[in-house]
């Protein structure tokens, strides 16, 4: 809505606005008054690539992924 114009302010989730092209963001709501959301990741029972599933859940836990998902 702000890039079409038809807003001039938006609260939003930044992971859905930093691909949007004609906005700019400005900031972040305080730490205090953020929604922290929690995921979770689980391999299905009978799955027949469970190990190929276990490596990427360990890798989306790792340090080593911490900054570029924050």
């Amino acid at each position: 809505m702000v890039a079409a114009g038809s807003a001039g302010i938006v609260i939003q989730p930044v992971s859905e606005l930093m691909n949007v092209p004609g906005i700019e963001v400005v900031g972040r709501i305080p730490n205090d008054v953020q929604i922290i959301q929690t995921f979770a990741a689980a391999i299905v029972v009978g799955s027949k690539q469970s190990d190929a599933g276990r490596q990427l859940i360990e890798f989306l836990a790792s340090e080593r992924t911490s900054s570029v998902i924050e």
